[in-house]
């Protein structure tokens, strides 16, 4: 049996040519750094079926768990200018008016 090498990734970076879709999985340590990288080139073919196959997953997920709430790149950026959100890697307090 092979080994499996998993990590987690915070930037992802997507590209294509004529022949495949090149997917840049990154650990970004917000400093700056790369910790690890790794790339995944599919067939556009795989891309299409990649595409349905997690557009499905998606589906379960917020079927599940409720809807995924998507913040854009500046909308998080002014949050985080604004103290109302952690620069990401930093560890907070819990902000009051928290509920679990």
């Amino acid at each position: 049996m092979s080994q499996v090498t998993k990590f987690y990734s915070n930037d992802i970076t997507i590209g294509s040519n004529l022949y495949e879709f090149i997917f840049k999985f990154r650990w970004n340590d917000m400093s700056g750094g790369t910790d690890s990288e790794a790339h995944l080139h599919i067939s556009p073919q795989h891309a299409k079926a990649f595409l349905e196959a997690f557009r499905l997953q998606l589906q379960s997920y917020e079927a599940s768990f409720g809807e995924i709430k998507y913040i854009a790149p500046q909308e998080i950026t002014r949050l985080i200018e604004q103290g109302k959100l952690a620069r990401p890697g930093e560890v907070t307090d819990i902000k009051e008016g928290y509920n679990e």
